[in-house]
């Protein structure tokens, strides 16, 4: 769940022991950090990239970008369109396809309110 939006705009102090992440990269996984280039990606290092080369899986891919390679509003832009052309396009999504949109709803949150508020 998003939570640096909600934190940015709270009048009161958040709940002790409240787990925030406070670097990009705790958001990805040991396994991506090794292998942090499949070849697929040899290309398109960004957001924009990879929703043009109509990857099947694009949040999964996403996951792999290093922070300096996510343009925030890009990113934001392929999650409002996935929102108006499904409001309940994670539920309607296999498991492994829900965990990796809900990643990237993660690192978006972070980039948007968390990173570009410090």
């Amino acid at each position: 769940m998003p939570k640096y939006k909600y934190i940015e705009k709270a009048k009161k102090d958040f709940p002790e022991g409240l787990k925030l992440q406070d670097q990009y990269e705790d958001f990805i996984s040991d396994t991506i950090k090794k292998k942090r280039y499949p070849s697929a990606l040899e290309d398109c290092r960004s957001v924009k990239g990879i929703l043009e080369n109509n990857f099947a899986r694009p949040a999964y891919f996403i996951a792999y970008l290093k922070e300096s390679e996510v343009e925030v509003d890009d990113l934001g832009e392929y999650l409002k369109s996935k929102f108006q052309a499904n409001p309940n396009f994670i539920e309607d999504e296999e498991s492994t396809r829900r965990s990796e949109l809900r990643k990237i709803i993660r690192i978006y949150d972070f980039l948007k309110y968390k990173k570009s508020h410090e």
